[in-house]
């Protein structure tokens, strides 16, 4: 599976049979989506418009299964209202997940349902509310993913000192990290050891 990264929550996922893009909202045009030929997209941000095309979207809390690409969505919150949502997603063997806009901490049931996955794609940066740097790595410890992705941070700031995503990496104990154009990953190259991935935003 190929993975690249778009801008603060947007990925591309691309595997064998389905290629999935995530928050496409954050692309910088209406024409970007298209080009990236989805035959999935998923929305965590509730309060964003739905895009059309010849793609299936998913905006919301269920299960659902799309060219046999398994995505549970469950619902986030803060203070008490449903603000998103974040998705589990099954293809190719491998187990992804996008938390989307989490603004709290996981409920230990979610916490538990995420239990096998392989990739983590989690907010970093604390803007709008959402998760910081030091509750990014209270969820990493819990979910135990062998590849974290972080997301939610200015690709400009890439490599300056002190930003969100090298605070990031820095409490992950893995400093230094230089940033990579994509991730290719299989269920039989998934590292031993959990390591953050950053990404170049294309």
């Amino acid at each position: 599976m190929e993975l690249t990264w778009h801008g603060w929550s947007c990925f591309r996922l691309k595997g064998k049979e389905a290629s999935i893009v995530t928050d496409p909202y954050t692309l910088p045009n209406v024409s970007a989506l298209p080009k990236l030929s989805p035959d999935i997209v998923t929305l965590s941000d509730r309060q964003q418009s739905v895009p059309s095309g010849e793609f299936k979207t998913i905006c919301g809390p269920g299960e659902y299964e799309v060219k046999n690409v398994l995505i549970l969505g469950c619902a986030t919150f803060s203070k008490g209202k449903r603000v998103g949502t974040w998705y589990k997603i099954e293809m190719d063997e491998l187990v992804l997940c996008h938390l989307g806009q989490l603004k709290e901490p996981l409920a230990a049931g979610d916490v538990e349902a995420l239990s096998d996955v392989d990739v983590l794609f989690i907010p970093v940066a604390g803007q709008d509310d959402s998760i910081d740097a030091a509750k990014a790595v209270e969820m990493i410890n819990l979910i135990e993913p062998r590849v974290i992705v972080p997301m939610h941070f200015e690709a400009s700031a890439l490599g300056v000192a002190g930003t969100p995503v090298e605070k990031f990496c820095h409490e992950m104990g893995q400093s230094g990290v230089t940033p990579q154009p994509k991730l290719t990953v299989t269920k039989s190259s998934l590292p031993a050891e959990p390591i953050v991935v950053v990404l170049e935003p294309r």
